[in-house]
């Protein structure tokens, strides 16, 4: 009767056991969830199959009042999906035109706890306070460029799992060229435009995934130099672009593609200087020597660049260069 009761015993736990270990593991294959043509239902399944538990945001009034962020420039947006393909800031070395050179190109951005506006326009949107230093040693147009700035990022509008949204990102600021001795302010309206289809691309292990968003906006800038020259006055001018941002984990883990594309062209200028119309591109590939996604504060990381042409709003170029630089982003 013992040995009865015993056996019954273990058998009972075994398969308490059993049921609580196929309760937990996900089954099937990652691949089940392409079955689901909803964004949010296919990133749910990826989520059950791969075992991942988002974590919660924290509420608004238990994030600290500040939190700082290093990138590449004080154009980064503070929230949301609207910081994808933003850039480390970068400690580069290259070569244009048979010359070697170096850069420093670095912004701290200190971000403010989310506005608390029930029902108000600027509900959730972060203020925001920046400086920033851009160093190229380049023969042709070396520079030495510090700005400070203020700004604010929301987003507008809440869409649906295939709707559109807009994250506006207003700057103003006054900026410092060391070298060519020319020095104003600047205000800026930039606005990402998100597509969830297009950035909604869930992080597998093993597996590609990307994020595509195009941006337009304004910028205005008051241009003094010393001596005055006939440049010195007010430019206003438009731009539209896009960056993206290609996680290739199914070749190698936290090595990613990045690239952006901008046009922009001139409305306004002072006398009659002629209106400039501006192209910039770059294509590069990052290799993260930390998970970003594993642990916050300082990411590393190595990187690989080719620049052409002239951006305005960050003050990136003229340029035609290949550069090989160490980056960090620090959240």
């Amino acid at each position: 009767m013992t040995t009865f009761l015993n056996t019954l015993a273990l058998l009972a736990a075994m398969t308490l056991s059993t049921a609580a270990l196929a309760q937990a593991a996900p089954s099937g294959s990652v691949d089940d969830c392409l079955k689901f043509e909803k964004p949010d239902a296919r990133l749910a399944c990826y989520d059950n199959k791969t075992g991942f538990q988002p974590k919660e945001a924290p509420k608004a009034d238990e994030r600290p009042a500040v939190s700082w962020k290093v990138r590449d420039s004080g154009t980064v947006s503070p929230i949301g999906f609207a910081d994808v393909g933003t850039k480390p800031g970068l400690f580069q070395i290259g070569r244009t035109d048979g010359v070697d050179f170096t850069s420093a190109k670095v912004a701290l951005v200190g971000v403010g706890r989310a506005i608390n506006q029930p029902q108000g326009f600027f509900d959730g949107w972060e203020p925001f306070v920046g400086v920033s230093w851009d160093r190229d040693t380049s023969a042709k147009t070396p520079k030495d460029l510090r700005q400070v700035l203020v700004g604010i990022s929301g987003q507008i509008g809440t869409p649906g799992p295939t709707g559109v949204s807009a994250f506006p990102t207003l700057r103003i600021g006054y900026k410092d060229e060391v070298k060519a001795h020319t020095s104003g302010g600047f205000v800026n309206a930039h606005f990402d435009i998100i597509y969830l289809p297009w950035v909604n691309s869930p992080e597998v292990s093993g597996k590609n995934s990307s994020a595509f968003v195009p941006y337009l906006g304004l910028y205005s800038e008051s241009a003094h130099a010393s001596p005055s020259t006939s440049q010195d006055g007010t430019y206003l001018g438009a731009y539209l672009g896009a960056k993206l941002e290609v996680k290739l984990g199914a070749i190698v883990e936290r090595l990613s593609l990045t690239g952006q594309g901008q046009y922009y062209r001139d409305s306004t200028t002072p006398g009659s200087e002629e209106k400039r119309t501006l192209r910039f591109g770059t294509v590069g590939l990052k290799y993260d020597l930390v998970d970003p996604n594993a642990k916050q504060g300082w990411v590393p990381s190595l990187s690989l660049s080719w620049q052409r042409g002239t951006e305005p709003v960050t003050g990136e170029g003229p340029s035609r260069k290949t550069v090989l630089g160490f980056g960090v982003k620090f959240d």
